[in-house]
């Protein structure tokens, strides 16, 4: 019972982290696009790779068949599972991405330092981005624990 109870806690988690990496990745690419003026095509390459990246890791963790498929975890919750689109290897493919998003902020952000030294707001936008980035994934990740446990706790059912 008590290993039962701690597997439930953690796909909870894994739900709610991923539904926090998605939706602040998606947020995330619009600011890109919003401050695509004053950076050029940079912020909307960098928008394109946080957009086609997760279903290419998706694909590649499908056809490598090495890691832990869906089918072999544990699914204890596969109604709140299905509700939010959660898979496992949805799950790492967002986590692979938030890295490399981070190795893409560190290289803008070292650029901007190089090229725009006179320019005190521009120079520091990839690192405000990235704590906001980092943020919006904590909020949103305690939002959906917090969403989730009052479903369950109010047995409130819906699509």
């Amino acid at each position: 019972m008590n290993t039962q109870k701690h597997e439930i806690r953690s796909e909870l988690k894994a739900i709610s982290r991923y539904r926090g990496l998605l939706l602040s990745r998606i947020l995330l690419c619009l600011l890109f696009l919003i401050i695509a003026k004053p950076f050029g095509f940079l912020p909307i390459y960098l928008a394109a790779a946080l957009v086609f990246f997760p279903p290419v890791i998706v694909y590649l963790i499908h056809s490598a068949k090495t890691s832990v498929s869906s089918s072999e975890k544990s699914n204890l919750l596969p109604e709140t599972m299905k509700k939010y689109q959660f898979t496992y290897e949805k799950y790492y493919a967002e986590i692979v991405t938030f890295f490399l998003s981070l190795i893409f902020f560190i290289v803008w952000q070292a650029t901007q330092a190089a090229t725009n030294w006179h320019s005190i707001p521009l120079r520091h936008i990839p690192t405000l981005l990235f704590v906001l980035y980092f943020v919006t994934i904590q909020m949103i990740t305690v939002f959906y624990r917090v969403y989730i446990h009052y479903q369950f706790t109010h047995l409130i059912i819906k699509d």
